[in-house]
């Protein structure tokens, strides 16, 4: 009899735990906005392999935007652009002749070709993108995440 007790217990306890984490999530959104003037392909290379599947193609003046769900509440920073997260460096190729590499914080370059991770402009940086929450409660949380191609970018990467 107190075997079944404490197997009821327990059931009720694992489904109330189990209700509490599927309850909460966050969900994030990655937004790429082209103002550059020109088509952009970003390319995110892995140990020097490129990941085709991952490439992304935005036309100029589009606007790009990509959602993860997550179980749990994420904390800032560990969410945004999570698939190019991974990537050694990304070549961002502006109209299909003028590159840009951004690279990440395992690789160190002095090529003027290529942007360092703790330099503002980076896509791989957190401090590039225009975070914003656009909702948060104890069981949800919506945020976005904003990086913007301005003519700037273009202009820096025909140096």
């Amino acid at each position: 009899m107190l075997f079944q007790k404490i197997l009821i217990a327990m059931m009720i306890l694992g489904s109330m735990l189990t209700a509490c984490s599927d309850a909460t999530k966050t969900s994030t959104d990655t937004i790429f906005v082209n103002n550059s003037g020109h088509d952009i392909i970003i390319t995110p290379y892995f140990q020097g392999a490129i990941y085709i599947n991952d490439v992304l193609e935005i036309k100029q003046a589009e606007i790009e935007t990509f959602n993860k769900t997550t179980r749990g509440l994420v904390k800032t920073g560990t969410s945004y652009a999570s698939w190019l997260l991974a990537a050694d460096s990304i070549v961002v190729n502006y109209g299909n002749s003028i590159k840009k590499v951004h690279l990440s914080k395992k690789i160190v370059s002095n090529t003027a070709m290529a942007l360092q991770f703790d330099e503002v402009r980076n896509i791989l940086n957190e401090k590039s993108y225009i975070f914003r929450i656009k909702e948060s409660s104890i069981r949800k949380q919506e945020v976005e995440y904003e990086y913007t191609f301005t003519k700037a970018d273009y202009e820096e990467a025909l140096k």
